[in-house]
């Protein structure tokens, strides 16, 4: 039983005599999603049936109107609003580009504003104070390194509190911890009437640990912590370090001022299988630190207790896959298993975005669309990419790789051109393919008008090119150099989106700014316009490189058409999980634990000392996600054993595992019996086709060629098709877009360059032959049929 349905299970029980009291409970929970798997929970235990739920409130966006933050009386608690994350990272590069020697670009300056904006976060998180910076380094020869660091975080320390008083707002971090710690303070002046119940978490936030203390010491107040290992003895318990899965309920306990052995099994102990208490067990044992897991040798299981573990073991399932992509198959057939059974739920955890995004594509191919909580972002949303794809072939002026990819997208619409699409592949058919010309519409024009003899389509492009270009030339001009204020380059970037989605039917408004996509779009456009006056004057790389930043900050969460049965979680949204079948993916070291990032402002031993958490809390987060996931009733572990052609390492965990069954004589393949690998090799298996002939075209007589060259007998009689295809159909390969010159080309122009040289100068050099010969290439490649100034511009500098 998972623990939602355990903790709803065990309230039930409480107030099965009094179900009207059960309104006049608050329970606090994680996060928002506890909070709604919370209420699918009631549901299903109580079968539908009508029922008064309590009052449900999570602790990472908890508001002063859900818990009714009040003072005694008529005093309202005032707690200024907090800064969008959007806007202190625009504030924060404004200051950085103020900095001496520190400022780059104004998208260099956000990238900082991003990296400095974390920083903070942590430091709220773990409410510490930046004025103790200063004493961290007391080392000569690291001294004079540090107050390069410490000037730049003076931003931090000295000025952002100006700034943030100057725009009466707080940050988000800083808002919720004095949220929770006026909370905690109203509630110990004026303790709650009503039973309050904190569950879920593990308080690894302080603001929160302390709001759990107070809880725990409330006549009404109740801590329901998840999976607290009781298994483990007083000696390792008191050894554990960051590392381990039990050391942030280990530091809660402490903070509580209770001991483990006081901590009360919630619901009744009777309910507790010895199945369950064998795994229990055996996890406890798994998660042993590493200087103690020679304790393993001393483990003794009798006979029957090897057996009840090994029927335990085999609810869970280890995959190995080849690769990613097998892996994703895998998980995909393993969520398509369940849609077998009504009613039936599964939940795929990982931390892997990739790996996420592949299954959630796999499982299209049955039409299902799963609920992945991680979302898409933004910027590879078909709307995201056009808008890319916009300001991209601005910024490349124009050049064929870029306009086509803009001109084709399905959002382009050509302002409403008849017969739009056929005009695309006309341009680039007779224009765009071949060697790349000139920068812009003068060499897109240019190009055009040394073609004029020899396309029939000249007028065609000729209007098709007057017509975009109305569109276009604003923004390519603000793109073309110089420096802008950027809140002009954006409007300008937003009146050619859309310019080019307008249609006939329908207004490029009505096209872009719908559905989920356009939304997330029209609110990030809205408060980055908001906010773009604080921006410096920027040319077009860094307007663009700025856009694709933020751009790619924006995540879309589907609000429906998801499966309500298969979902993909992340490893925080996975804390208090409700599934029947539960998939662990990813299982690789760098993944899950995830490779701790590099702090670009503090070593190892600075943030131990100013008080930030080092890597290894993460890792112990990870590992106690691991420890509930595993424990659940039906669990799949998958992992890929190469990423990309590169071999991977399984996660520390799944080698701990392999170690303690050989230790206490389990054969490993207990856990590695499941078919699914196989159902996967016959998933893309196709069906036997019959041999189809190669074609064997007979034309008329008339019409064959009445004489082929030597080169072309050979070909002839290995593949006859070709030259059917090139002497009748008329066939012939498409040049590649922007194409470089090749050799021939080259080898042509140096001929009758050299040819011409030495007529006119059969007997003696001129003194300037270097300038002469130089004149005299320009003048044969003007000359040629085919002239291209393209050709000059690669094979001068070749010349030389």
């Amino acid at each position: 039983m998972s623990f939602v349905d355990a903790f709803v299970e065990g309230l039930l029980k409480q107030y099965q005599d009094k179900p009207h009291e059960i309104t006049r409970t608050l329970i606090l929970l994680p996060t928002r999603r506890s909070c709604r798997v919370l209420r699918d929970s009631f549901l299903k235990l109580t079968e539908g049936k009508p029922l008064m739920l309590p009052r449900m409130c999570p602790f990472s966006d908890v508001d002063e109107e859900e818990i009714f933050i009040s003072a005694h009386g008529n005093n309202v608690i005032e707690i200024p609003p907090a800064m969008s994350a959007l806007e202190r990272q625009i504030l924060l590069a404004r200051t950085i580009s103020k900095l001496p020697d520190f400022s780059k670009t104004p998208d260099q300056d956000m990238a900082l504003a991003k990296m400095l904006g974390q920083l903070m976060d942590e430091i709220y998180t773990e409410d510490l104070d930046l004025k103790e910076l200063s004493n961290l380094v007391d080392a000569e020869n690291l001294q004079k390194h540090w107050n390069i660091t410490l000037e730049f975080l003076s931003i931090l320390s000295e000025v952002w509190p100006r700034i943030l008083a100057e725009k009466g707002k707080i940050d988000a971090a800083d808002r919720r911890n004095r949220l929770l710690n006026a909370l905690r303070t109203h509630w110990e002046a004026h303790p709650p009437n009503h039973p309050v119940i904190a569950a879920g978490s593990t308080g690894s936030i302080p603001a929160t640990a302390l709001l759990l203390k107070g809880i725990a010491n409330q006549e009404h107040g109740c801590v329901v912590l998840p999976a607290l290992d009781q298994n483990l003895s007083e000696e390792i318990w008191l050894d554990i370090e960051d590392g381990h899965p039990q050391a942030t309920l280990r530091k809660l306990l402490d903070e509580i001022e209770v001991s483990r052995k006081d901590v009360q099994i919630w619901g009744s102990t009777k309910d507790i299988s010895e199945d369950k208490k064998a795994r229990e067990q055996f996890l406890s044992y798994l998660m042993y630190p590493a200087e103690k897991t020679n304790q393993w040798q001393d483990i003794t299981y009798k006979t029957d207790d090897i057996k009840r573990l090994e029927g335990n073991l085999t609810n869970i399932t280890s995959y190995d896959c080849h690769t990613a992509n097998e892996e994703a198959n895998l998980i995909a057939v393993l969520l398509r298993e369940v849609l077998e059974e009504p009613k039936k739920t599964a939940a795929v955890v990982t931390s892997d975005r990739n790996l996420a995004r592949r299954v959630t594509m796999m499982c299209k191919r049955w039409g299902i669309e799963v609920d992945d909580s991680g979302g898409e972002k933004l910027s590879e949303t078909p709307l995201g990419q056009y808008f890319r794809l916009c300001g991209m072939a601005c910024l490349n002026a124009l050049s064929p790789v870029s306009l086509l990819a803009l001109l084709k997208h399905d959002m382009c619409r050509g302002n409403g051109y008849d017969n739009y699409r056929d005009a695309v592949r006309v341009l680039e058919y007779d224009l765009l393919r071949g060697l790349k010309p000139d920068l812009g519409f003068e060499g897109l024009y240019k190009r055009l008008n040394e073609k004029q003899d020899k396309i029939a389509s000249f007028e065609a492009i000729n209007g098709f090119l007057n017509h975009i270009e109305q569109s276009l030339t604003p923004l390519l001009t603000f793109m073309e150099g110089g420096f802008h204020p950027f809140v002009e380059i954006l409007d300008t970037h937003i009146q050619l989106m859309e310019s080019l989605a307008n249609a006939d039917e329908k207004s490029g408004e009505e096209i872009l700014w719908s559905g989920e996509a356009g939304e997330a779009l029209a609110n990030f456009l809205s408060e980055l316009r908001e906010h773009a006056s604080q921006f410096p004057d920027v040319n077009g790389q860094s307007y663009f490189d700025i856009i694709e930043q933020l751009l790619s900050s924006v995540t879309i969460r589907p609000k429906f058409g998801t499966h309500p049965r298969l979902s993909i979680l992340g490893q925080l949204e996975a804390r208090l999980l409700q599934a029947d079948r539960v998939i662990l993916a990813g299982l690789n070291e760098n993944s899950w634990p995830s490779d701790p990032k590099h702090d670009p402002w503090m070593s190892r031993p600075m943030r131990k000392s100013f008080g930030l958490p080092l890597p290894e809390h993460s890792i112990g987060l990870s590992a106690h996600d691991f420890v509930q996931g595993i424990s659940a009733n039906e669990v799949f572990i998958t992992r890929a054993q190469k990423i990309d052609g590169t071999p991977t390492v399984p996660a520390r965990w799944l080698q701990r595992m392999d170690t303690l069954l050989d230790t206490i004589k389990i054969d490993r393949s207990v856990i590695r019996k499941g078919p699914h690998l196989k159902y996967v090799e016959h998933l893309n298996e196709a069906e036997q086709l019959p041999a189809i002939e190669r074609p064997k075209p007979c034309p008329p007589v008339e019409v064959r060629p009445r004489q082929l060259s030597v080169t072309r007998i050979e070909t002839w009689l290995q593949d006859p098709y070709s030259i059917y295809a090139k002497s009748i159909l008329r066939l012939k390969n498409l040049e590649p877009l922007e194409k470089l010159p090749e050799a021939a080309e080259k080898g042509t122009l140096l001929h009758d360059v050299l040819e011409r040289f030495m007529k006119e100068y059969k007997n003696i050099l001129p003194e300037d032959a270097e300038f002469q010969f130089i004149k005299l290439s320009k003048d044969v490649l003007s000359e040629q049929q085919n002239a291209d100034e393209t050709l000059w511009h690669f094979w001068q500098p070749r010349m030389n």
